[in-house]
């Protein structure tokens, strides 16, 4: 939703969120602001009080008021002073968490709680009668001070309980998830419903779970267009489950294709993509192959000989990227490898990113390809090997816009009951 403030855009809410009575609630909200004025993202008078809650960000703070309808005295007010973050021009995830119980208001920012202090409202209300106040969206009920604001809004959600700060972190920062649970296997579990493509792939169904199958020479799955939060430095973590099938290759340095994550090309069509990162099985030829992480551009690589990859058995994979420089990969959630190189942070100039899980290109569904469009895949950087297609199962496929821990790793590795 966009709202101009030179035009004093908002939007009337049909009825009271009725936030100021007694109730816990937990507010969730993506913004992208473009100004420092006093700018309202909700706000709600209660139709049987003379209580007001308005949610605001002022410069580059974020607010939480409660305040009379009628005298604008402010009752209680919890503040998070982001002064150090620079969130003008770009999206960001804001919570507001009320525990009734406790009477404490936590500001979350980009799923971080940020700010916890005492707030309660429904102890100063007083009766109404023949009186109300409208609840807005991008506007303030006080009409000396209407505080419109500039920019977009997406995602505004209500629930009437208090969220976990688990809940909360994962609504600001898990990009995508497929599980394939659903009839729709392109469906996006996550909270940002975002659609992949697929070709020759099929559901398939074991130990009381769907996974996804790969069983064709072109088959492949892929989620494109999704981006990170630009707060501090962009970060990254992808996780999911691989159930490979290794058929000997009789061709010198065979490789089987896993996965490849790019980033757009600045300035060019957005079907262009560069490669960030590549994950393949090599020394398919032998009884020890292992895998082998490609980075981008760069000639750099990261080859875990030391871990040989059994063949038809689940293995959990976990890589994350954070501070401008760092890697860490994990296998069935132990961390096995990291090193820092500040190059990282030139292929990620700009975070609009794809996954492939299989294939040899970002998107097949690209008819018109240009002449270069090869050389810009992953496994093109690396002409010594002679990539084959990856047959076998993939399962819970998650990215996140942040760098998981190690007990997180550790924990998506045990989520599954994953057996051969």
């Amino acid at each position: 939703m966009s709202l101009n403030r030179k035009q004093s855009q908002y939007v009337d809410l049909p009825h009271s969120l009725n936030l100021g009575v007694n109730t816990s609630f937990t507010i969730s909200v993506w913004i992208f602001s473009t100004g420092y004025n006093r700018a309202t993202i909700l706000s709600d008078c209660n139709t049987l009080n003379s209580v007001c809650i308005d949610l605001f960000e002022w410069s580059v703070n974020i607010y939480a008021y409660s305040y009379n309808w009628n005298k604008s005295d402010i009752y209680d007010w919890v503040v998070y002073e982001a002064w150090k973050v620079n969130y003008q021009s770009c999206w960001i995830h804001l919570a507001f968490s009320f525990d009734n119980q406790s009477n404490i208001l936590s500001i979350y920012f980009n799923g971080q709680r940020m700010a916890s202090k005492g707030f309660s409202p429904s102890r100063y209300a007083t009766m109404q009668t023949n009186e109300s106040r409208t609840s807005y969206i991008g506007k303030s009920p006080v009409s000396t001070n209407p505080s419109p604001f500039d920019g977009l809004i997406d995602q505004l959600s209500i629930s009437y309980y208090v969220k976990k700060d688990s809940e909360i972190l994962d609504e600001a920062t898990l990009l995508c998830q497929y599980n394939f649970e659903t009839d729709d296997i392109n469906a996006d579990s996550g909270p940002n419903n975002i659609p992949a493509y697929s070709k020759n792939v099929y559901q398939s169904f074991s130990n009381n779970q769907n996974n996804l199958l790969f069983n064709s020479t072109d088959s492949y799955f892929q989620s494109s267009g999704f981006t990170l939060l630009m707060s501090k430095f962009y970060a990254f973590s992808i996780a999911f489950w691989v159930r490979p099938i290794i058929l000997k290759s009789d061709k010198l340095n065979s490789a089987i294709a896993i996965l490849q994550f790019a980033s757009k090309v600045q300035q060019v069509s957005s079907e262009i993509y560069v490669c960030f990162l590549s994950i393949h099985i090599t020394n398919t030829a032998t009884d020890k192959p292992y895998f082998r992480f490609e980075y981008g551009q760069l000639n750099m690589y990261s080859a875990l000989d030391w871990h040989t990859v059994q063949n038809n058995t689940w293995i959990h994979i976990g890589v994350s990227y954070s501070n401008g420089s760092r890697f860490s990969i994990y296998l069935n959630g132990i961390n096995q490898y990291f090193f820092d190189d500040t190059r990282f942070s030139l292929l990620l100039y700009n975070p609009r990113l794809a996954i492939t899980i299989g294939g040899d290109y970002f998107d097949d569904m690209i008819t018109n390809k240009s002449a270069n469009y090869e050389s810009r895949s992953c496994f093109a950087q690396n002409p010594q090997f002679n990539f084959t297609q990856m047959y076998g199962e993939i399962d819970d496929l998650k990215v996140f816009a942040r760098a998981l821990t190690h007990s997180e790793f550790a924990n998506l590795a045990r989520s599954k009951n994953k057996t051969t």
